[in-house]
């Protein structure tokens, strides 16, 4: 009833797979889908290094000014009546929108959390990719990539819509 549970080593760690792997397994620990680029799988490395450009690009312009915004919700707080010289009248200068910086710092964190799930996503695929190529099997390419998400992983492809 109480037994111990036989515990199965990994096949690979990613100790393993940073100090005996290639240029590009290394290469994808910094610049997601370099390892899936090297091995063509071309669909798989170019939307890990797009998803990783778009979000760098984001967070650069947009992401930290959201989430820096996030602690004060605004600056302003009242409505205040201000002198615009360069125009000669007085103008009122609305307060900040709280809601708007709210929403924006919430959607930041989640972007956040799914940029970091892709990353280990982009890991387990450059481990999985390693352990191929280690143990000298076949490395899947993109059309066998693709039928596999039609027959073995139809459940992933299936709760595709529903998740989202």
């Amino acid at each position: 009833m109480f037994k111990r549970k036989k515990h199965v080593a990994p096949e690979a760690t990613y100790r393993e797979v940073w100090t005996k792997g290639d240029i590009a397994t290394k290469l994808s620990f910094f610049i997601m889908g370099s390892n899936a680029l090297a091995n063509k799988q071309w669909v798989k490395g170019l939307a890990f290094l797009l998803s990783e450009v778009i979000f760098v690009v984001w967070f650069i312009f947009s992401g930290i000014s959201a989430l820096s915004m996030l602690v004060t919700l605004g600056t302003d707080k009242n409505k205040k009546v201000v002198y615009d010289a360069s125009q000669g009248v007085y103008i009122t200068k609305q307060p900040s929108n709280s809601v708007l910086i709210l929403l924006f710092g919430v959607l930041a964190i989640i972007l956040c959390i799914v940029m970091i799930y892709l990353y280990c996503v982009n890991l387990r695929s450059t481990k999985h990719n390693y352990i191929l190529k280690r143990d000298g099997k076949h490395i899947p390419n993109n059309i066998e990539e693709l039928k596999s998400l039609l027959d073995v992983r139809l459940h992933a492809t299936l709760m595709t819509l529903p998740l989202l």
